[in-house]
């Protein structure tokens, strides 16, 4: 199963649901789209941002064990170190 969301919807509310899944063991893939929108509701600029590593830290400590990072620009995301241990990076295409 998968669920799509953006970073603005993981701001304001998709990181509770991601903790809700991890703590009662649902399989689930969520796919968080770093878009710097809020698109369900219109297209208005987050409130709060947070980084592509911020995020992978957050749900890190949630307890999420894969965390899979995919860009069509990889090459931005070079510096491993400032992502949690184990994450992956694949190239878009």
């Amino acid at each position: 199963m998968f669920q799509n969301l953006g970073d603005g919807t993981y701001f304001h509310s998709g990181m509770l649901a991601i903790r809700q899944s991890v703590a009662t063991g649902v399989n689930i893939t969520y796919k968080i789209l770093y878009n710097d929108a809020v698109a369900m509701t219109g297209g208005q600029p987050v409130d709060g941002t947070l980084s592509v590593p911020q995020i992978a830290q957050q749900v890190r400590s949630e307890g999420v064990q894969a965390i899979v990072v995919v860009s069509d620009d990889i090459e931005k995301w070079s510096d491993h170190s400032i992502f949690p241990s184990g994450v992956e990076f694949f190239d878009r295409r």
